[in-house]
């Protein structure tokens, strides 16, 4: 065999052994991860089912979720979970959309991505949580006006609902340095996760009904944290959490 036959032989060799690996993981009928605005704070996520595809064309058509609507031209992330911390997922663009359905053109390339990291969590849904965040010598607790929005390996975000337009909190100078305590309580077994620690103010965005507030934690990290990322992420990939974000 020439060397050109050679190089032509194992470059489809290649090809091929890439599309079974994502058909192998991105299967007909299976449930998969949607991410949109992927690692931004107006970030939409969901769960979908794949139901055709076209591993050759690199063509993956999904139901529409059941929580937002997937528009031509977004670019998107397809993700499922490989092993305990990492999640393998293809980055795509909707290239058609209807009120059922929507298609993705992804490019043939598995992409490894760190869970707790990659995704903001909403642990809402699993549990209770109450406690205060103390910032400017102001405390405020968890409630109808002050909510937990999201939560990560790195930071948490709330939603301060119902807030009235207020020039001094948009032009509030950042890394104002605070501290949190939150208690986390799953709703199944009535077990108990504390948060608590320093925080630093990072971000501050307006809403059509309030603000959103990011914070990066500072210091030691605790190692509840990822207890109720991780059981947030299983509650989720089990299907008691349907939709999510």
């Amino acid at each position: 065999m020439g060397n050109k036959r050679k190089e032509k032989f194992f470059i489809m060799f290649k090809k091929r052994k890439r599309y079974e690996e994502i058909q192998d993981h991105f299967l007909l009928n299976s449930h998969v991860d949607l991410a949109i605005n992927y690692e931004r704070d107006n970030q939409s996520t969901s769960r979908v089912i794949i139901q055709k595809a076209d591993y050759f064309k690199h063509l993956l058509m999904m139901y529409q979720p059941g929580d937002f609507k997937v528009r031509r031209g977004q670019v998107v992330n397809i993700s499922t979970l490989h092993f305990r911390e990492k999640r393998i997922s293809l980055f795509g663009r909707v290239i058609q959309a209807d009120s059922k359905y929507f298609i993705v053109q992804y490019k043939p390339e598995i992409v490894f991505i760190n869970l707790r990291r990659g995704f903001r969590e909403n642990p809402k849904i699993i549990f209770d949580i109450d406690g205060k965040i103390e910032l400017l010598k102001r405390r405020r607790s968890i409630s109808d006006k002050l909510i937990l929005k999201d939560i990560s390996i790195t930071g948490i975000g709330f939603l301060l609902n119902g807030y009235k337009w207020r020039k001094d909190i948009l032009n509030r100078q950042l890394n104002f340095e605070g501290r949190i305590s939150l208690n986390f309580v799953n709703k199944k077994d009535q077990s108990i996760y504390v948060v608590d620690g320093d925080v630093n103010l990072v971000r501050v965005i307006q809403t059509a009904n309030g603000f959103i507030e990011g914070y990066e934690f500072m210091g030691k990290k605790s190692d509840n944290l990822s207890k109720i990322i991780m059981d947030s992420q299983i509650a989720h990939r089990q299907g008691e959490i349907k939709y999510y974000g």
